[in-house]
């Protein structure tokens, strides 16, 4: 089992965490042939966030990037505006 899945999700690399952890649920889930879908709904809202330091502007990366490498991982992203890495 990963270390992610046993210390939670640290605050020195949440990225390679959270991934770690996707891989472990992805393997479960694939023994039913099922994946897992992220829903973010209000991103204007990440946006914010990122605009004022308190969400890494490499969240858009981070997520393009999880759907673009596991296929069984996919996500609807809906919000009011464009996000974009300032």
């Amino acid at each position: 089992m990963q270390r992610s899945c046993k210390a939670g999700i640290g605050e020195d690399s949440p990225f390679i965490d959270f991934r770690d952890y996707l891989e472990v649920l992805l393997a479960v889930l694939e023994e039913k042939n099922l994946g897992i879908v992220l829903m973010l709904d209000e991103f204007d809202k990440l946006q914010e966030g990122i605009d004022n330091g308190v969400t890494s502007p490499q969240l858009p990366e981070n997520i393009r990037y999880l759907i673009q490498n596991y296929s069984k991982f996919s996500a609807i992203l809906t919000g009011s505006r464009r996000l974009k890495k300032t």
